[in-house]
């Protein structure tokens, strides 16, 4: 079957540059190609970004994505104007190449022990960049490591299987950020990519953070990556138990979630966390992470782990010395006012 454009639809037409066609076609995303597309349609008029996005009805995110990409290739340029409106460029030569053929995980093996292009890290080194957004690398130049590295073409392919779609610009600058400037090996960020999907947590962003932790904490082979992981569910798993417990439906305060990590630590259990709440909520009627935390150490440096162990604790020993679970005592300013007026009755004889 063959198509052909309708003749009626040659009345009104404008000019699309051959190296879009010819260099960057496989290279650009669908969004990418909307947006040069709006943009030679309507190249006299000067229009924001978010009036772009509703046009063609993508994200804003990916409009300034596209932007960047066009930019870096040299179909697009900004103007000097102060609204620095982005103008076609002259067709350029530079030709891009990009993976022609899938790679299948088993072969990543393979790549890594031929790839002689991975950059090599200090294990102290000082990172000064602290994000890929201002890392100088330019699409011509991811394309050319593509050719040169086996190790970084088998890091795209699985990344794009794991994502569901091709790479953007921005994506590949930061797998390949994440590989060369922070030196983590292709199937440690593989595993971290995939550990990021499963919580949701799908932006470059999110995934550079955690690079920079694991090679600050020399996580680097796949034995490490899994521990770490592992110990990332498991947190995960047990901070969503103690929100439940305590009636909290959003997401913890950094210094809650520091008492949560520390609870994990000393190896709490669910219940006794729930235990030492309700004594909270009977003492100061209100969730406490600091009031909570002290109930714990005291039943934890007294044995106490689990709740028979303290009621039989608290029926055994005298009120005196039972574990003080109230901070400092505290006095309601209407008391004070109450015993002010009974002292002042009794100095006068009434």
């Amino acid at each position: 079957m063959e198509y052909i454009v309708k003749l009626e639809n040659w009345n009104s037409v404008f000019a699309v540059p051959s190296s879009v066609v010819d260099n960057y076609i496989k290279l650009a995303t669908g969004a990418s190609l909307k947006v040069l597309l709006f943009m030679l349609r309507n190249n006299n008029q000067n229009y924001d970004i978010s009036y772009i996005a509703q046009a063609l009805g993508i994200s804003a995110e990916n409009v300034e994505e596209a932007f960047c990409f066009w930019e870096q290739v040299g179909i697009l340029c900004k103007t000097d104007g102060p609204d620095s409106k982005f103008t076609p460029l002259p067709d350029v030569q530079n030709k891009i190449n990009t993976v022609n053929a899938p790679v299948l995980l088993n072969d990543i093996d393979t790549a890594i022990k031929h790839d002689n292009t991975a950059a090599v890290v200090e294990k102290n080194k000082k990172f000064t960049q602290r994000s890929s957004s201002g890392y100088p690398i330019s699409p011509s130049e991811i394309s050319e490591k593509l050719d040169t590295s086996p190790e970084i073409k088998a890091l795209f392919s699985m990344a794009e299987i794991s994502l569901g779609n091709l790479l953007t610009y921005t994506e590949q600058r930061s797998l390949i950020w994440i590989y060369e400037y922070l030196g983590l090996k292709a199937d440690v960020i593989l595993m971290l990519l995939e550990y990021c999907i499963s919580i949701d947590k799908r932006n470059m962003h999110y995934l550079e953070t955690i690079a920079i932790s694991w090679q600050e904490n020399d996580i680097n082979t796949l034995e490490a990556a899994q521990a770490e992981i592992k110990r990332l569910q498991e947190l995960n798993s047990f901070t969503s138990k103690v929100l439940k417990v305590l009636q909290i439906e959003r997401k913890p305060t950094p210094k809650q979630h520091e008492f949560i990590s520390l609870w994990i630590e000393k190896g709490y259990s669910i219940d006794l966390i729930e235990y030492a709440y309700e004594k909270t909520i009977d003492s100061i009627d209100k969730c406490s992470f600091p009031y909570i935390n002290r109930i714990l150490e005291n039943w934890y440096d007294n044995g106490l782990i689990t709740r028979d162990k303290v009621d039989e604790y608290d029926l055994k020993i005298p009120n005196s010395k039972k574990i003080k679970n109230k901070p400092e005592q505290s006095y309601d300013l209407n008391d004070l006012d109450s015993l002010a007026v009974n002292l002042n009755k009794t100095m006068n004889g009434g």
